[in-house]
């Protein structure tokens, strides 16, 4: 969606009709919660707060500033939800179940989805501001511009921060992989 689409649809919303809103929660619930669960690690939390990301964003429409994307104001709105929520609360460790019928499927299933868990438990120890730049650029696919929007930072910032995460990462995770 084009930002000039969601000025419209916010435009129809500030004019009364609340039913634009729709598109714009239909258009992001998914990446917002994908996000979410990678940040968190939670599904039904990620859920949460999505859910209220997008409450307050309807309730603060009228300050939206149009010359960034609704999704980048709605991403840095759930992104400071998910902070307080993580101060407040010890991170939960994501866990997945899997069913696969044969046995060379199942041990490649399971070699690939420990390297996932070893991978998101490392990104996990990072510094708070590393594991969002992994999460928006590698999980999320947004664009440095997108990140140091959504992080409030200059875009070489967002770049030092990748770089140093990769090789933390590297470091941590140098064997296990």
């Amino acid at each position: 969606m084009s930002k000039a689409e969601e000025r419209i649809l916010i435009a129809k919303v500030l004019n009364g009709q609340t039913e634009a809103y729709r598109i714009l929660v239909d258009r992001y619930h998914k990446g917002l919660v994908i996000y979410l669960v990678n940040l968190l690690g939670d599904e039904m939390q990620a859920e949460d707060i999505a859910q209220e990301a997008f409450l307050q964003a309807y309730r603060k429409l009228d300050s939206f500033d149009p010359a960034y994307s609704f999704s980048t104001w709605l991403y840095r709105i759930a992104m400071n939800m998910s902070l307080r929520y993580m101060a407040k609360n010890k991170p939960v460790l994501l866990h997945t179940d899997q069913s696969v019928s044969d046995a060379a499927s199942l041990e490649e299933s399971y070699d690939k989805q420990a390297a996932r868990t070893a991978i998101r438990q490392a990104v996990r120890t990072l510094n708070p501001n590393y594991q969002q730049v992994i999460n928006l650029y590698y999980w999320d696919g947004k664009s440095y511009e997108e990140i140091a929007q959504i992080l409030g930072c200059p875009i070489g910032t967002v770049r030092t921060w990748l770089a140093r995460s990769k090789q933390s990462l590297r470091e941590e995770l140098y064997g296990q992989i």
